[in-house]
């Protein structure tokens, strides 16, 4: 969900972040300022044993549409390592991924 300034009237009410949690810009190593990004990356692999399986009961049905509503539907791929950047809004207007997300409304 992407909030604004204005649909934050009540601040108690959002989730938070410790102070001890609080760590220079990622990116530039300066402070954050008063917005900033906390950006999680997750880095995943591809299960290919349950890649197999999903594509194998596709080929059995005849449709990879009907495989995806019939089959078990397995996670396809695993999340190996997570990891958590703060990001400052200077920095963050200059990473597509982050700007991208931004427009998504």
């Amino acid at each position: 969900m992407n909030r604004t300034p204005q649909d934050t009237a009540d601040i108690a009410a959002l989730p938070g972040i410790k102070e001890s949690d609080l760590r220079p810009c990622h990116f530039c190593g300066q402070p954050l300022g008063i917005f900033f990004y906390r950006i999680a990356l997750e880095q995943a692999v591809v299960d290919t044993k349950a890649a197999q399986r999903q594509v194998g009961l596709g080929m059995m049905l005849g449709s990879a549409a009907l495989a995806n509503t019939m089959g078990p539907n397995d996670d396809i791929a695993k999340i190996v390592s997570t990891s958590r950047h703060l990001v400052c809004a200077d920095c963050a207007g200059t990473l597509p991924i982050i700007a991208a997300h931004g427009e998504d409304g």
